[in-house]
């Protein structure tokens, strides 16, 4: 178990004890509860030391800014994270190397045309390369062909980045597998988008 003390303005400490790794796949389901007392520290601060005790490294968007007033409570890293981010309005999430923590306003959402790819097939692959992460779930509408993702930047990236190798597309959109010609209230779907 590790224990460290960080001075505050007032001579307080901060003390958090965690002996639990994380995973690629984000945070360990398996936690030990910990008990935590952060008073008046800054965020960012509380953030590279919550990384440095589990060796992780922490990437902190330069756009969130502000001050941990007062947690004190046993949690789970991950639940200690979670109550950070609802009380600071930031998302995190861990690739496998980097614990990245951006501005919730900074989430993005995708669309992808699934063309040839099943949604199971690219959540496997996700699951496998250690990507996916069940806060951030795909929803598809697998009737139009398309998936919706939302999440923080990296996770949307890695996302694209692996959809795009696994449809050869790089950056060009593949054609639908259909087309759909909506002219006056008449209405001509084609297969294989050739018209």
């Amino acid at each position: 178990m590790i224990r460290w003390t960080l001075n505050g303005l007032s001579g307080l400490a901060a003390c958090i004890a965690i002996a639990t790794p994380l995973y690629a796949d984000n945070l360990p389901a398996n936690e030990d509860l910990e008990f935590y007392t952060i008073i008046d520290q800054d965020l960012e601060s509380v953030l590279f030391d919550f990384g440095e005790i589990l060796d992780v490294p922490v990437d902190v968007d330069e756009d969130l800014t502000g001050r941990v007033r007062r947690v004190a409570g046993e949690f789970t890293p991950s639940e200690f994270l979670y109550h950070l981010s609802i009380t600071h309005e930031f998302s995190w999430y861990f690739d496998g190397q980097v614990l990245h923590v951006t501005p919730v306003n900074d989430d993005r959402t995708i669309l992808l045309q699934l063309n040839d790819v099943e949604i199971d097939t690219l959540q496997t692959t996700l699951d496998e390369l250690g990507i996916a992460d069940t806060r951030y779930p795909i929803i598809a509408a697998s009737d139009q062909g398309l998936a919706r993702v939302s999440g923080p930047p990296r996770y949307i990236e890695l996302v694209q980045e692996t959809f795009q190798a696994m449809t050869g597309s790089g950056t060009a959109p593949r054609p639908p597998r259909r087309l759909m010609v909506i002219q006056g209230d008449e209405t001509e779907i084609i297969p294989g988008g050739k018209r």
